[in-house]
């Protein structure tokens, strides 16, 4: 009630504050505070967006209670990319705590495609859950994984290493075993 200003995404119109949308992204606030065209327009196209999407980041805006039932996997990359985009780092950092959470239960065989993702957007905490949790991969699966070239360096490196501890420790746990059976056989 009482907008003032409507945003335009895909032909719908979504009556907005710009007071609203200023607390939220510095991206917004210096539209409306300098001398850009859409400091007094009534009405701001967002040409290549998605209402659905739009209308999602709105409702995160204005829920104060921020109920974390409406956060998804799925919807996580596209409100990761407009957070990104209009820099709302309250919602960059929500949206990254609910990925590197669920990464950690996920399926190791999607890890990587995390890990680029976190890598794309600086996203430091699903970065390092995605890298632990590629701990688990063999080095086939590491090297075979469709997202392998586009890991930096930097985190293959990580990734190996972790490889390599784990084996380690698989390997001692094997040996104490063995010789677990030895003494029960002999003794």
């Amino acid at each position: 009630m009482f907008s003032d200003v409507v945003l335009v995404v895909e032909g719908q119109k979504l009556h907005v504050h710009r007071g609203t949308l200023a607390i939220w992204s510095p991206v917004f606030d210096t539209m409306f505070t300098s001398d850009f065209k859409e400091k007094n327009s009534v009405e701001i196209p967002l040409p290549g967006k998605k209402a659905d999407e739009i209308k999602l980041l709105l409702q995160i805006m204005y829920d104060t209670s921020w109920n974390r039932s409406i956060m998804t996997e799925g919807n996580c990359y596209f409100l990761l990319d407009l957070a990104h985009e209009y820099q709302i780092e309250a919602i960059i950092t929500r949206c990254e705590d609910f990925m590197a959470n669920k990464v950690k239960v996920k399926a190791k065989e999607s890890v990587l495609a995390d890990l680029v993702f976190a890598q794309t957007y600086k996203l430091e905490k699903l970065k390092l859950a995605s890298v632990t949790q590629a701990h688990c991969l063999s080095l086939d699966e590491l090297k075979n994984d469709e997202m392998f070239n586009q890991i930096q360096p930097c985190n293959v490196q990580e990734i190996m290493e972790g490889i390599i501890k784990r084996l380690q420790r698989e390997l001692q746990e094997a040996r104490r075993e063995s010789e677990e059976r030895q003494r029960r056989v002999i003794g």
